[in-house]
């Protein structure tokens, strides 16, 4: 059932998903070209080896006619020579086109994938991303270094190898001929049925990707709730499913290639039986014929087993491509804005904006939200879990679209903003941040030219981070890797650095000090106060301890803005700001 629910999805390649794979191939259209002349020269130093055997056999050794037989053998050798130069040549083509359009097509992906908008990866696992970019990426590649190409050559090895046989002797060729409808009648058979196996082995590898991926992110968790036991029963359970499916396409290809193995030696058999019979004696039939026809046939079968191997690797990367065109099909973050912002002030204004994000959920994450921020304003928000206040945050970036009212920076609509001039005046501060397994130089600066090792070091010095690094091994050079493991302080220090080198007018920070100890804590606070000079400044917080001296505090609960104030205005108030603070501060 599984399977043909996962054939069904999986569509035959269409013409635009050839057109687009085609651009990448032409890109080495002369090499192609190439590999295409070398084919027939390929193909014919391959047929006339069994006819110089045949002709040593027949012409010379029965003869003894040795000075003829050497010059023969001399034919003999540069033939095998030529052949082994021309097929290194051709395989050396495929594998530079194979390498260098896989390349290509992987950073175009990786950066398609960094160009979706962020609903994407709500819906998708991680492990499906990873899996497009390396495991189909790499299936695609074996296809075509591999030599699938190398069909043509085939093709036309096999043709010429049958006009070979019917020169030497149209009786015995007819006994091949014989063989052929019941060969490709199992090879289609198979074929159907190893179609549909290959398209699920690509899709249980994504899923195995998933889990191990999300496993060992969540790693500490796991061994901290003792729950290996468990995570390790899914992953092998994704593992039993993936070996079966690959165990039964290994079934298929097994059959494939020992039934033409067999049927090749039935060939063979054939002929020495009706040669030694008699069967063929009129038409007087040389021992050099028969030894061609015996070498002949090993050439006729061979392409044919090497097909089952190729058709298994083809099958993989059809079920790969198919994968990667599907990826690749997502639609972009749309940027249909116009406006580059040029000197921004600062100024943020939401206007009724209700937002979910699933379309199919009728709940709202934002219920008419409304408020208005002036330029260089510090605002805290305040409020339960799972109440919208990241949302704000990220609506403010355009992270997501598909929101009801407006959102105004500098009185303009953000939607008709350029989002990557948004994004330039706006930098964000997480709990935990990500550094790069770079130079501290360059998690500060991002490997931004503008920002000049005296800014950079400036930045350090105001969020009082710079004696710190000047304390590692190679002060700034240091890489951050597995030697170089920073706090969470630490981290976030060097992270506000970073906002500082970038000058934004717009910071938002979202629960800075969540996860920071008490000495870390008022070292970034520290930084903070200089983050909020001459900025916009947004931070999300339920340690109302930290926000008190902030310009404006919005409570959000239940997706509403249901007050906002100053610490003095909401405490006076008396309203749900107030029994917030009381409930942190009633044992303190």
């Amino acid at each position: 059932m599984e399977i043909s629910k996962s054939f069904v999805i999986m569509k035959i390649l269409r013409r635009e998903h050839i057109e687009f794979f085609w651009k990448y191939i032409k890109i080495h259209k002369k090499l192609l070209i190439l590999s295409i002349i070398v084919v027939p020269f390929l193909s014919a130093m391959h047929l006339c080896q069994p006819y110089i055997v045949k002709m040593g056999i027949d012409n010379y050794i029965f003869s003894k006619e040795l000075k003829g037989l050497y010059f023969l053998s001399i034919i003999f050798v540069f033939v095998v020579m030529m052949e082994f130069l021309l097929r290194s040549l051709q395989s050396y083509i495929f594998q530079y086109i194979g390498q260098r359009t896989v390349s290509r097509m992987r950073r175009d992906l990786f950066e398609h994938i960094q160009e979706l908008p962020l609903s994407h990866f709500d819906d998708s696992s991680l492990g499906e991303s990873s899996s497009s970019v390396i495991s189909d990426m790499q299936a695609l590649n074996e296809s075509l270094s591999s030599g699938i190409v190398t069909l043509l050559s085939d093709l036309l090895i096999f043709i010429g190898i049958l006009g070979m046989m019917f020169y030497l002797n149209v009786s015995l060729s007819l006994i091949f001929i014989v063989s052929i409808p019941l060969i490709f009648l199992v090879i289609n058979f198979i074929r159907k049925r190893m179609k549909r196996l290959f398209f699920l082995i690509r899709e249980k590898m994504s899923t195995i990707n998933g889990l191990l991926q999300e496993n060992l992110q969540g790693s500490l968790v796991i061994q901290l709730f003792e729950k290996e036991e468990s995570f390790e029963g899914l992953l092998k359970d994704a593992s039993v499913e993936y070996r079966h499916v690959v165990m039964r396409s290994v079934g298929y290809d097994s059959v494939l290639f020992s039934f033409i193995e067999m049927m090749m030696f039935v060939v063979i058999a054939i002929f020495l039986w009706f040669c030694f019979k008699g069967s063929f004696a009129g038409e007087g039939i040389s021992l050099g014929v028969l030894v061609a026809f015996i070498d002949y046939t090993y050439k006729l079968f061979s392409p044919l087993k090497d097909f089952s191997g190729k058709w298994t690797v083809l099958q993989h990367a059809l079920a790969a491509l198919q994968r990667i065109f599907r990826a690749f099909e997502k639609e972009k973050e749309k940027n249909e804005g116009l406006v580059r912002l040029t000197e921004l002030e600062g100024k943020v204004s939401f206007k009724n904006v209700s937002f979910c994000y699933n379309l199919k959920n009728t709940s709202s994450v934002l219920k008419n939200v409304s408020f208005d921020i002036s330029p260089g304003q510090s605002v805290a928000i305040v409020g339960p879990s799972a109440s919208g206040k990241t949302t704000i945050m990220r609506l403010i970036l355009r992270l997501y679209s598909g929101y009801s009212g407006k959102i105004f920076l500098d009185n303009c609509d953000i939607q008709k903003i350029d989002i990557y001039s948004l994004r330039k005046n706006i930098s964000v501060i997480l709990q935990e941040q990500s550094l790069f397994p770079s130079s501290v130089a360059f998690n500060i600066t991002l490997g931004k030219d503008s920002i000049s090792t005296q800014k950079m070091q400036k930045c350090a010095k105001m969020v009082h981070v710079h004696d710190f690094i000047q304390s590692l091994p190679k002060g700034y050079d240091t890489v951050l890797d597995q030697n170089n493991v920073l706090s969470q302080g630490q981290s976030q220090l060097i992270s506000m650095a970073r906002v500082l080198a970038h000058s934004p007018k717009i910071v938002l920070m979202d629960e800075p000090m969540a996860s920071l100890d008490s000495y870390h804590e008022t070292i970034v606070q520290k930084g903070i106060r200089e983050i909020l000079k001459n900025k916009t400044t947004f931070v999300i917080a339920h340690r109302l301890s930290t926000v008190q001296q902030v310009d404006k505090i919005l409570v959000v609960k239940h997706g509403q803005i249901v007050e906002e104030g100053n610490h003095l205005e909401l405490m006076a108030l008396g309203g749900f700001y107030r029994r917030l603070f009381n409930m942190q501060f009633k044992n303190m």
